[in-house]
């Protein structure tokens, strides 16, 4: 669970209008139960995806941490980390380098 001293919980009430291009709250919850996120990225949430067959994968502790998965393989230690800071990423237009190989 995260902490309530987390960025995490205000970033997400105060930034909502800024996600046109993120999963919405109901979106989420569905996509993560259907994709198993939590066999497959314990400790991460899925927050979008490239619609190339990548997930973005958010880091649920107080540590900022994007990163993009391939849905095949969804192990973090498999990902690239897009972003060590949430709101910057999103602030510069959800930009990231498309660095995996298939």
């Amino acid at each position: 669970m995260i902490s309530t001293s987390s960025w995490v919980e205000p970033f997400w009430h105060l930034a909502s209008s800024l996600f046109k291009d993120i999963y919405g709250t109901d979106d989420i919850l569905e996509g993560n139960k259907t994709w198993e996120i939590q066999g497959f990225a314990c400790g991460f949430i899925s927050i979008d995806d490239d619609s190339d067959g990548r997930v973005f994968l958010m880091l649920l502790s107080d540590k900022e941490e994007i990163l993009i998965a391939d849905s095949g393989d969804m192990a973090p230690n498999h990902a690239e980390s897009i972003s060590t800071n949430l709101i910057h990423w999103v602030n510069n237009g959800l930009r990231f380098t498309r660095n995996i190989n298939y």
